[in-house]
């Protein structure tokens, strides 16, 4: 096993796998990979205050995402 997909909605049942992948890619020198996938509905999420990539909603999954990553390898 060479990469673990790991994908993460940031819940505590997805941090749970995530403990279980660090686990096994550390057992196998497997490389992990997480992955989120998230869809912006622009009448709701879309804050017309700000350009195209500086959307709220984007940037705070991608604080979720990085702070996920910084935090994981700790365990």
């Amino acid at each position: 096993m060479h990469k673990i997909l790991i994908p993460t909605d940031f819940s505590p049942v997805a941090d749970n796998a995530l403990s279980y992948a660090i686990g096994i890619a550390a057992k196998f020198k497997s490389e992990l990979l997480l992955y989120n996938v998230y869809s912006m509905n622009k009448r709701i999420d879309y804050d017309w205050d700000f350009p195209e990539n500086e959307q709220p909603f984007v940037k705070n999954i991608e604080r979720k995402m990085n702070f996920t990553k910084k935090n994981s390898w700790k365990r």
